[in-house]
């Protein structure tokens, strides 16, 4: 298990280096990107839905962040066994070497654009508190749920090479459908609305963002996250019991 993420770990580093080879400012280049969408959605939006700056531009850069951090693996881990064909076929690696090559790769890249946070606090005044270490709990218990999730995602497209497209349709309509760029609260019921409450990615998004924003994530969401993350990962080792032996002939 630690040679196989000590490979993950190498081919990850390796990817980012190759996508921003001869890159003056390499992956701070989607930073600065970031930067840019969430400075010029949180002057427009803010002003759409009257809210206050200091208020609404740290929520949206924190949902931004997660939310992006969370559907980019998910897009990603549908080709992690795909894109990697020529090794499968010639080396005898786990299937999660794979996932785990992408998984910390969009961590790297998460890590990165993590810097905006800081400066978006400080410019807006945004109150600093020690229950912000409760993000830490939440993004691993977010990386759990990722992890079986990138491996279930993995194996059906190998089998059914239609599912990644099919799914980017989906994540498109998940980004409006989630309390991404509007609060929870604009919708009747808040969080009891079915629109928020059955929305698997409030809930791993809340588990991260509240605590961030110097709040607490409801009780609920912690529930379902671990719910989750305790099923899936359950379900996940019983697929690959059965299917693993077939993802060599699948690519």
């Amino acid at each position: 298990m630690r040679r196989t993420w000590r490979i993950a770990r190498m081919l990850a580093v390796q990817d980012l280096q190759l996508s921003y080879r001869r890159s003056t400012l390499g992956p701070f280049w989607l930073t600065i990107s970031s930067a840019v969408q969430i400075a010029t959605i949180g002057v427009v939006f803010s002003t759409i839905f009257k809210s206050d700056i200091a208020i609404y531009v740290p929520y949206l850069a924190t949902s931004l962040l997660v939310f992006t951090f969370i559907t980019s693996f998910l897009n990603e881990s549908n080709t992690s066994f795909i894109q990697a064909e020529g090794m499968i076929r010639q080396m005898h690696f786990a299937p999660s070497m794979y996932i785990g090559r992408t998984l910390i790769r969009n961590v790297l890249g998460f890590a990165h654009n993590l810097v905006i946070l800081p400066i978006a606090f400080l410019v807006l005044g945004t109150p600093w508190s020690i229950g912000m270490l409760m993000a830490i709990p939440g993004f691993l218990l977010v990386l759990v749920n990722l992890w079986w999730l990138g491996h279930l995602f993995a194996l059906i497209s190998l089998r059914f090479r239609d599912f990644p497209p099919i799914f980017g349709s989906i994540i498109t309509v998940a980004f409006y459908a989630t309390p991404v760029m509007w609060f929870s609260d604009q919708v009747p019921g808040g969080e009891s609305n079915l629109l928020v409450s059955l929305n698997p990615l409030f809930h791993l998004l809340s588990i991260v963002r509240s605590p961030l924003l110097g709040e607490m994530a409801s009780e609920t969401s912690w529930v379902v996250s671990a719910m989750m993350a305790t099923i899936g990962s359950a379900a996940a080792v019983v697929l690959y019991q059965r299917y693993q032996h077939k993802i060599a002939f699948w690519v």
